[in-house]
């Protein structure tokens, strides 16, 4: 099996966001320093909205002179950067040396189309720029990609060809976010045209939907406990604020059976091995796996539970997007 662990490299969208020392840079050491003796390799999807946004208001430069410097070294090093878009950027300031956050417009469908167009084509150009790459790979925001015909034609023209924004069964209609993929296929990768939950043998996009797990609220129950009563281990090295779930997720997820991703964030990287095992017996032992992470959510216990997993599947197994993408297609995985 082919693993690829992938990274939304970002910082808190709540009351705080945190800083760039806590929430990005110190994270992303402490996790490539146990995988780099293992040869495991990353892809980076990093919100250029941060970096575009900086850029143009001419602050929080030192910041994001690390941020670069960070994204250099990892590219150096072998591993990958994609994109990945927080449009809501467009609409934050930044007083008194720290960001404030404005949510109200969270996903691309709360822009003109011509805007989101607009703002994928710069975040892409910044990236490009910046780390003199070529992005070819995208995850939205929040997991907020539909309506997909929105900024479809903006992903092309940035050469997009990967997505890897879908989980199945995910969904959410909250008062900042969006997504529904309960009738997204039961695949580990397939082709889609005008929508990421309609399979098309001949689409110009491939999707490599993030492994899913169904998980009961009583692990949810056990997360809160391990936050609460788990000791240094399971503080994240964040220190910043998430957008709060709304009333009736929260109720939902505390009364019945969910679908969420697999995950290397804190307590949910306790189901990375079971999460493996399972997708094999689903989708056979060659099917591509996503698995994903966020840097602030680290702790060392995800940290530690990371290392495990990856020693046990072996290093050359985990790869990148890219990789993995033309692992599948050569392997005619569909």
């Amino acid at each position: 099996m082919k693993i690829s662990i992938t990274l939304d490299y970002e910082l808190f969208f709540g009351c705080s966001t945190g800083t760039v020392e806590a929430c990005l840079l110190l994270p992303t050491e402490a996790l490539l320093k146990k995988l780099d003796p293992m040869g495991a390799k990353v892809t980076f999807f990093v919100d250029a909205g941060y970096l575009s946004r900086s850029a143009e208001l001419g602050v929080d430069l030192e910041n994001r002179k690390k941020v670069i410097d960070q994204l250099r070294l990892i590219i150096s090093d072998g591993h990958d950067v994609q994109l990945h878009v927080h449009p809501h950027w467009e609409d934050c300031s930044y007083r008194n040396g720290e960001w404030c956050m404005d949510t109200t417009r969270f996903k691309l469908i709360d822009f003109r189309q011509s805007q989101s167009s607009e703002i994928i084509n710069k975040y892409a150009e910044v990236l490009n720029n910046e780390l003199k790459i070529t992005v070819c790979a995208f995850r939205a925001g929040g997991w907020c990609i539909q309506p997909f015909d929105h900024i479809k034609n903006a992903l092309v023209q940035c050469g997009i060809i990967y997505d890897t924004t879908i989980f199945n069964g995910g969904v959410n209609n909250s008062k900042t976010h969006y997504f529904n993929f309960s009738s997204s296929p039961s695949k580990a990768s397939y082709f889609f045209e005008d929508d990421p939950c309609i399979e098309v043998d001949s689409g110009s996009f491939m999707e490599l939907p993030i492994a899913d797990v169904k998980v009961s609220p009583f692990f949810f129950l056990k997360m809160f406990l391990a936050k609460k009563l788990g000791g240094a281990r399971h503080i994240p090295y964040g220190n910043g604020r998430a957008i709060s779930l709304s009333k009736k997720d929260t109720v939902r997820l505390l009364t019945s059976y969910s679908y969420s991703v697999v995950s290397i964030d804190g307590y949910k990287s306790s189901l990375l091995d079971y999460s493996a095992r399972r997708w094999a017996a689903k989708y056979g032992e060659r099917a591509p796996m996503v698995i994903i992470g966020h840097p602030k959510a680290f702790t060392n216990y995800s940290l530690g539970q990371v290392e495990s997993f990856v020693k046990k599947i072996g290093g050359d197994n985990f790869v990148s997007i890219p990789t993995l993408a033309n692992y599948v297609i050569e392997n005619k995985i569909f």
